[in-house]
């Protein structure tokens, strides 16, 4: 029996809140519960997997015979695995146009050695720096950062990332990853996939936990998290429900996301609702962009050489921040003497963090009366301002509301204060236009007064 079946919809699915970011070109097209034709393969064939990896690789590894203790995962894979749009299929010169310019524009190979000593780590990676050396001469370039060493050379040839870590076997290496449709490994000869990973394929749908997002942490868990499900994945969390959010950690959230000196407090969960709930954030927020060092870090495309690429890193790139243009440093360094430097490098290194959020953190409604009980009952949650106009002059009328265990309510207004003149009315609304919305009044009621419209 078929191993990797593309599941219909089944009944219990229909209870979850599935999130996505896929669209028509990537949609995972699941067969409805009552379909009864053919079985349908969650994954590529064999002959397909590997004519696509040769696509997508640039057919790099075709002469690399040492594949003991070596396996690729990530994008390299899960593009291989998955389906290519129809009117991408019948050439390799298509597939090739889809993966450079539609879905993985940007991506890397990424490349893993398991089950080695240290030295016998440092000497594969030399053996496999001399065979790419033969390939491309002195148009490869290699660079260094505390995790990785990568391999670059120029388009159409991706950059090749091999991760540096001490991974007992290839059943370690599948156990580790945070995103659950890259559980899935190739070692030259055979596709292998953990459990995680086979239902991923199955169900086309990723599961976040607090204990995957401990391994990435924020906001780089959730980057991934939308990077995967743009090629065709559901992103299915148990707990999560429109009806159970907090419309107040909502709301505030979306406005930290607005503030950069504020944005670095919306993780989680929380930060692919807030994307959901406003395009501005959605178009605009790192999170569901490319991330900056795959922008301005190692360069890859058809206007990049070599000689562009080395100039790029050593210059570094200009970050927009709260206090302008921001020179950022390249975290990568380029190794002048491979041979020698590779093994002098320290290859494994602990990290750790004093503060680790949780994925769930601050998203849902029971959370909040939580917080509220804790904080000794309601507290003030936002303050309106009512304009009116009342037989030729404007008043103001200021309105705070208050939340708890019976949800929102006003707990008090001011008493109506009348003005009498716009100049004058212009002149207290711009002290409080940031502190809350204001209604009531169109901006053709006072001219030249732009309301602003912000729920925190």
């Amino acid at each position: 029996m078929d191993s990797f079946p593309l599941e219909p919809l089944s009944h219990k699915e229909s209870s979850l809140t599935p999130l996505h970011f896929f669209n028509n070109l990537t949609h995972p097209n699941r067969p409805p519960q009552d379909y009864e034709g053919p079985p349908l393969r969650s994954i590529s064939s064999q002959v397909d997997f590997r004519n696509k990896f040769a696509v997508f690789t640039n057919q790099v590894f075709k002469g690399w015979k040492q594949w003991d203790n070596m396996c690729i995962m990530g994008s390299a894979v899960v593009a291989s695995c998955l389906p290519l749009p129809q009117e991408y299929s019948s050439s390799p010169e298509l597939a090739a146009k889809f993966y450079h310019d539609m879905a993985y524009k940007s991506s890397d190979i990424d490349v893993y050695f398991y089950g080695l000593t240290t030295m016998q780590f440092a000497n594969k990676l030399v053996q496999f720096h001399d065979y790419l050396k033969k390939l491309f001469g002195n148009s490869l370039l290699v660079y260094k950062t505390l995790h990785t060493i990568t391999f670059v050379t120029q388009y159409p040839t991706r950059h090749i990332q091999v991760v540096l870590g001490n991974w007992l076997s290839l059943e370690h290496l599948l156990s580790e990853p945070d995103i659950d449709c890259t559980c899935v490994a190739f070692d030259g000869k055979k596709l292998w996939a953990s459990e995680r990973g086979r239902l991923s394929y199955n169900f086309r749908a990723i599961t976040p936990s607090d204990r995957n997002f401990q391994i990435r942490g924020s906001p780089d868990y959730e980057k991934r998290l939308v990077k995967y499900s743009r090629l065709g994945f559901y992103i299915i969390d148990p707990e999560f429900s429109w009806k159970k959010l907090s419309r107040k950690y909502v709301t505030i959230g979306i406005a930290k996301m607005h503030s950069s000196r504020n944005r670095c407090m919306v993780s989680g969960l929380r930060t692919l609702v807030c994307g959901l709930k406003d395009k501005d954030i959605l178009a605009k927020d790192p999170v569901f962009q490319k991330s900056s060092w795959k922008d301005h870090g190692i360069p890859y495309g058809p206007k990049w050489r070599t000689r562009d690429i080395v100039q790029k890193i050593e210059k570094g790139s200009y970050e927009e921040s709260s206090y302008g243009p921001v020179l950022v440093k390249s975290p990568y360094t380029l190794v002048q003497d491979y041979g020698n430097e590779i093994r002098t490098i320290k290859l494994f290194e602990e990290t750790r963090k004093k503060y680790t959020p949780t994925w769930h953190n601050h998203i849902f409604w029971e959370d909040e009366k939580a917080e509220d009980k804790k904080e000794g009952g309601a507290r003030i949650e936002w303050t309106r301002y009512y304009v009116f106009a009342k037989e030729g002059t404007l008043s103001i009328r200021k309105e705070e509301v208050e939340q708890d265990k019976d949800g929102y309510r006003p707990k008090y207004y001011t008493k109506e204060t009348y003005f009498p003149n716009i100049k004058k009315l212009q002149e207290i609304l711009s002290k409080h236009l940031r502190k809350g919305p204001v209604f009531g009044i169109s901006s053709k009621d006072v001219p030249n007064l732009e309301f602003m419209y912000s729920a925190y």
